[in-house]
């Protein structure tokens, strides 16, 4: 069977990337999410060892086993023997070998054969927003219960806001989405503390990545009946059908508050249509009790303030994403 390696950078925090991976994974195949996410075979961490004369030719700012003082000391004292002996003999010495060693850790999957919704929408006739809702519906749930909630959850999850919060305003510099004026506005518009966002009652087992990358689905080719127009020329056309089946990479998976995994849905996978992503919410359980929708018929005011402060603090530009849809 074909299967999926992935491999995570330590630099960039792989190492946690891949536990909640395989973590969820894991959670996954023991709930109703068992065949719509990936079975994980495997997971670990492996060692690659590269023997270079001279890392630095590859851009590779890594500390090498001898000391800075002393490797200056020993280029010193060659590049004398070498200037006293040049004219007498060629040097025979030979470059120092370098030895870095790196530990990447890694998640072996089953594969899952499907497009994902992104590319769909460019080569389908249509998408059908109403069976994509449903599939979301039934899945949401079921992930939001996969990791149980402990006592340091909302810590942890507080935790993460206020280094956004920290960052927020620097990262819109950045990426220069928003005007001048709304960025140097950000910190103002932010809750202080920023742990007054959240909700003991919204807290979940997150996703956190769930976009129009990350829901796969399966295509239909089928010719379509000719009307009496192209009886007439004598031509036909192609229907194109994607289903939503799929949902992959939980690298991103974190607990938190649910209004976080709101903002990708709305942005991405919903492209900010309103009506489609009230369609969700009110097919979407909350818990036994309510839906989705009442975290916005409870409060209007709460759930659109909420829902822009996580637009502003989540971890890419949903706003580059937000404005393509809404120029």
């Amino acid at each position: 069977d074909d299967k999926v390696i992935k491999f995570y950078s330590k630099k960039y925090g792989g190492s946690i990337s891949s536990s909640r991976e395989a973590a969820m994974y894991d959670k996954a195949q023991a709930s109703p999410l068992r065949g719509i996410v990936p079975c994980l075979l495997a997971s670990g961490s492996t060692s690659i060892v590269h023997r270079l004369s001279d890392p630095s030719s590859l851009g590779l700012f890594l500390e090498t086993p001898s000391s800075s003082s002393s490797s200056s000391s020993s280029s010193s004292s060659n590049s004398q023997h070498q200037d006293s002996t040049s004219a007498s003999a060629p040097s025979t010495s030979t470059p120092e070998e370098h030895i870095i060693k790196e530990e990447w850790p890694y998640v072996i999957t089953s594969f899952v054969d499907g497009s994902n919704l992104m590319t769909a929408r460019i080569e389908a006739n249509k998408i059908d927003m109403s069976s994509v809702s449903a599939f979301l519906a039934s899945c949401l749930p079921s992930i939001h219960c996969l990791l149980p909630l402990s006592d340091s959850s909302s810590s942890e999850f507080t935790q993460f806001l206020e280094t956004r919060k920290e960052q927020c305003q620097k990262t819109h510099w950045h990426w220069r989405t928003m005007t001048t004026t709304l960025i140097s506005e950000i910190d103002a518009y932010l809750p202080s503390p920023i742990s007054s966002l959240l909700d003991i009652s919204s807290l979940r087992s997150l996703h956190c990545d769930l976009t129009d990358e990350n829901i796969l689905g399966c295509v239909e080719i089928s010719k379509k009946k000719p009307n009496l127009a192209r009886r007439r020329n004598n031509t036909s056309s192609t229907n194109i059908v994607w289903t939503p089946k799929y949902l992959i990479d939980f690298g991103d998976a974190r607990q938190g508050d649910i209004h976080y995994e709101l903002v990708s849905l709305f942005i991405s996978v919903f492209e900010c249509n309103k009506e489609n992503f009230k369609t969700f919410m009110k097919m979407c359980p909350l818990n036994p009790s309510k839906q989705l929708w009442s975290l916005f018929e409870d409060d209007p005011e709460k759930y659109i303030y909420k829902m822009m402060c996580y637009t502003l603090l989540h971890e890419v530009d949903a706003l580059d994403t937000a404005f393509l849809h809404c120029p």
